[in-house]
């Protein structure tokens, strides 16, 4: 599961909060999860993820309008909100983006539950090592 970004990606994904190139990055490490065996991910799964971010970026290509009102020039973040509202079902899209968030965050738990047993497991290897040919 070990997994090196480089330098260009550690940027981006300081930096960056456009779904398209963050999706890019992360998409092949979740395929890889079924190969890990850590709970099954489907690759309908990653498609419906990855249907959820495309509409998105369609919609905000650098993930600003639904987070604030105004733009750094103080211009409104969705120009036309009474075109808008009638473009978008609210309370559809806020039931759509609590389910995606929910899944990626037990996604997120997964990978981080992983990681903990992998360190515990490499900590208790390197231990069991060092006591057998410890003099």
């Amino acid at each position: 599961m070990d997994q090196s970004f480089s330098e260009p990606d550690r940027k981006l994904l300081r930096s960056s909060h456009r779904l398209d190139q963050l999706w890019t990055r992360f998409k092949p490490i979740l395929q890889q999860a079924e190969d890990w065996n850590l709970g099954g991910i489907t690759d309908s799964e990653v498609k419906g993820i990855e249907s959820y971010i495309r509409q998105l970026h369609e919609i905000d290509e650098n993930s600003y309008n639904f987070r604030y009102e105004t733009t750094t020039k103080g211009e409104p973040s969705i120009p036309d909100k009474e075109r808008f509202s009638h473009y978008i079902n609210i309370k559809l899209f806020a039931e759509s983006m609590e389910t995606l968030a929910t899944y990626l965050f037990g996604i997120g738990e997964v990978f981080h539950d992983s990681f903990q047993i992998k360190c515990e497991m490499e900590a208790e290897a390197q231990a069991d090592f060092y006591q057998d040919y410890s003099y």
